[in-house]
């Protein structure tokens, strides 16, 4: 009979995410490091790179704080990107921007090495609408520290860019925010979905645990408040997002 496990993520800013998942049988004689492997393998098959963007929002940035940037291609700059892609044909545009992307986030870090500041992001690169989902010139949204944001629009010399403080729901969430910029993006093999920086922190994994009832929804753990959660579907993973309040919070 199939194993299901639990996994608890923290985040610094109070956001914690429970992922529950199946895990194939354990295999007799198994190891207990071969065991945790497998668990890992199974959890990571089960989660989509929405959670992961998610997780690394919360504990890497803050609402009210940190700033999404939005990096447009003007009429000047498309055709830089046209003569970089070679075609016309979405995939090689969308490639292209990609190498324009780090290209850009590379004279950011160098000046931010320069003033002595330390760079913390994530980006995507997308060429759909948000709203619509029709094809757009390729553009990246960009989540950036306050720090570094003046460099960051500075640096970036092919068409306009929008700036925005990060708006949080529940807790300071953004969730909301790692699901939009996930949605921009689309599958091209090879090609990651995000960009995020070296330095930013992984949030704390609890030691997963067995799930004794695998039938019953994941629940809201008492004194936290329920943000987000995906339809339990039978068969395939659960996942329940929520803030826990500070200790002595009133």
């Amino acid at each position: 009979m199939t194993e299901w496990y639990i996994s608890t993520y923290r985040c610094a800013n109070g956001v914690e995410e429970k992922t529950k998942y199946p895990v194939p049988d354990p295999v007799p004689g198994e190891g207990i490091r071969k065991r945790e492997r497998t668990i890992r393998r199974a959890e990571k098959g089960c989660t989509e790179a929405k959670h992961e963007v998610c997780r690394l929002l919360n504990e890497n940035f803050r609402a009210g704080r940190d700033y999404h940037i939005t990096l447009e291609f003007d009429k000047e700059g498309f055709d830089k990107l046209r003569l970089r892609a070679g075609s016309l044909r979405h995939d090689d545009l969308l490639l292209a921007a990609d190498r324009e992307a780090v290209n850009y986030i590379r004279r950011v870090l160098r000046e931010c090495h320069k003033q002595g500041i330390e760079l913390r992001y994530l980006y995507v690169v997308s060429d759909r609408n948000g709203k619509t989902g029709a094809w757009a010139r390729p553009h990246v949204h960009l989540v950036v520290c306050r720090e570094a944001m003046e460099i960051c629009l500075l640096k970036w010399t092919a068409g306009r860019t929008r700036e925005s403080v990060l708006y949080g729901g529940r807790g300071g969430d953004l969730g909301d925010l790692a699901f939009y910029l996930i949605g921009q993006t689309r599958y091209i093999r090879n090609r990651k979905k995000y960009t995020p920086s070296r330095n930013l922190r992984k949030a704390l994994r609890l030691p997963p645990v067995k799930s004794k009832n695998p039938e019953a929804e994941l629940r809201t753990p008492e004194g936290c408040v329920k943000i987000w959660q995906a339809e339990a579907r039978g068969g395939r993973a659960q996942h329940l997002r929520y803030w826990r309040p500070p200790e002595g919070d009133g």
